[in-house]
């Protein structure tokens, strides 16, 4: 137990290692791939978009709005309108796209229920083939370990890893048949 304790404990330390969990990309050694990246495109929008590992789409959505947000509110603006879409990178996943800054005065365009359900039926799609890589990839790159005690953490924790993103997939595929019932209703 107390191995597993220690294991567990070294392994948080050093995922997290120079790494907040937000900010730009190439901050710290663990984390150069993660983080966000943005420029100006004209004087009211932004390409921003938000790198984080496979499994965590909604976390790189969230960041990404999160600095779309930020830019706006520096350029004098009071909102941002911006939905990300996701790419798959090998072992990361990008949320991505185009920031409009509005002010108090910019009309907002309002999605139809239908527009509001299609959309996040492609965001739950793309949030489950993220889960779906990341699964893979650890299954792939299965470490190798000889000393039984690593070898049997790696097992642990991939497998708690594992569970928890299948967790988040079937929780992911109900709200999308809820979602999918009710377009259909409509």
């Amino acid at each position: 137990m107390i191995f597993f304790t220690m294991g567990s404990v070294m392994l948080t330390a050093c995922s997290e290692a120079g790494w907040e969990g937000y900010g730009p990309r190439n901050q710290g050694a663990i984390g150069r791939a993660y983080g966000y990246s943005d420029r100006k495109i004209s004087e009211n929008t932004f390409y921003v978009d938000y790198v984080e590992a496979p499994g965590f789409a909604t976390d790189a959505r969230e960041k990404a709005k999160r600095r779309a947000t930020e830019l706006c509110i520096e350029s004098g603006f009071v909102r941002a309108e911006f939905t990300p879409q996701f790419q798959n990178q090998g072992d990361l996943i990008m949320a991505y796209g185009n920031a409009t800054c509005l002010s108090s005065g910019d009309q907002v365009i309002q999605l139809t229920e239908k527009q509001r359900i299609e959309r996040r039926i492609r965001e739950i799609d793309a949030e489950i083939a993220s889960y779906n890589t990341s699964i893979a990839a650890s299954n792939d790159g299965q470490a190798i370990f000889i000393d039984p005690t690593l070898r049997t953490i790696d097992a642990i924790t991939s497998g708690l890893f594992s569970r928890s993103d299948q967790n988040n997939i079937a929780k992911l595929q109900a709200e999308r048949a809820q979602l999918v019932s009710r377009l259909q209703s409509l």
